[in-house]
Formats: structure tokens, C-alpha cells, sequence
């Protein structure tokens, strides 16, 4: 028996998109925290940021929104009932995830090689904070958009206890949005 859904559910539920919110609360004080200090730490604000490469960073932004793009085709086709193609799309998405987390890490190598980790200057503190805080992020998108391609593979239904498709795709734009709010902080301000 389907349980009577609430017009005012959000697709996913509520209780994920309250975790989104709660993330989204941390990252915007986070951000506004690094305009502050910004303003007070101009120039080494401005000297660190060269030593970004903008092109990685671009990368990754291709990769991820690409991926989010990826997600979305998928659940269409899920709600389309196409199981084929929305397993394509979301292992490609999913892959497209995978790389943005190993080009991060080809980002995050660099880095560490140059000496430009935490203790640096206040900018790198901001740099690996938040942008490992994302990451983290985004590997739990992956596991989660994982799951749901083995349950969809398997035909296995969603139950109303249970985490949904759209509930991770969620999740996952929320990553997509986060990392569009982060290049241009970290990279290009």
C-alpha cells in the first residue's frame, strides 16, 4: 500500500532536503567567514590565489556540472520507466564524479609537493577546508548515486523509509551548486 504523499513534500522527502540545508547553512558561513577574512588579508589573499591553477579548476567544474546534467537525464528517464538509459546516465554521471574527485586529487598533489597546505597563510587554510569539505561532499553523492543504481539494476522498489533517487540527485546538485560557489571564490575573486 502507497503511502498518501503530502503536497508540500519536496521531491526526495524533507529529510534529506534538511541535511541540504543544513549544508548549505555551513557552506554560506563558511563563505561569508572567507569574504571577511579576505577583506582584512587582502594581499595574501590575492598572492596565494596565483598559486591555483584556474584550469584544473575549470576542469572540475566541466566535470561536475556535466555529471549534474548526466543525473538529471537519468532521472527522467527513470520517471520515463527507461531502466536502460537511466542506468547509462547514471554511470556516467557517476563517472564523471569519480573524475572531478581524481583530478581534485591531481590538484590536491600539487599542492601538498609545493608545501602549500594548512599553516600556510590563512587563504590555503580556506583552500583546504573548504574544498576538501566538498569533497567529502561529493564522495557521499557518489555513494549514494552508487546505491541507486544497483537498486535500479535490480528492480528493487523504492520504500517510503528509504532514500530515493531524487533524494540523491538532490544531494548531488547540491554539490554542483556548492563547487559553482567555490571556483569562482577560490579561483577567479
Amino acid at each position: 500500500m502507497e503511502q498518501e504523499k503530502h503536497p508540500f513534500d519536496p521531491p526526495g522527502g524533507m529529510m534529506i532536503w534538511l541535511f541540504i540545508w543544513m549544508e548549505l547553512l555551513v557552506f554560506g558561513a563558511a563563505f561569508l567567514t572567507f569574504a571577511y577574512i579576505r577583506k582584512s588579508e587582502y594581499s595574501v589573499f590575492v598572492e596565494a590565489q596565483k598559486h591555483l591553477n584556474q584550469s584544473l579548476g575549470l576542469g572540475n567544474t566541466i566535470l561536475l556540472l556535466t555529471s549534474g546534467f548526466a543525473i538529471a537525464v537519468a532521472n527522467k528517464r527513470y520517471e520515463d520507466h527507461n531502466k536502460r538509459q537511466t542506468l547509462q546516465f547514471l554511470w556516467g554521471g557517476i563517472g564523471l564524479g569519480t573524475a572531478f574527485l581524481v583530478l581534485k586529487s591531481v590538484e590536491y598533489s600539487q599542492k601538498i609537493t609545493k608545501g602549500l597546505t594548512t599553516g600556510t597563510n590563512a587563504f590555503f587554510d580556506f583552500y583546504w577546508l573548504l574544498t576538501a569539505f566538498h569533497a567529502a561532499h561529493v564522495l557521499v553523492g557518489l555513494v549514494l548515486l552508487v546505491y541507486m543504481a544497483h537498486k535500479i539494476r535490480r528492480d528493487k522498489p523504492f520504500s517510503s523509509e528509504d532514500l530515493s533517487f531524487k533524494g540523491s540527485s538532490a544531494w548531488w546538485h547540491m554539490c554542483d551548486l556548492v563547487w559553482v560557489l567555490l571556483f569562482p571564490l577560490l579561483y577567479l575573486w
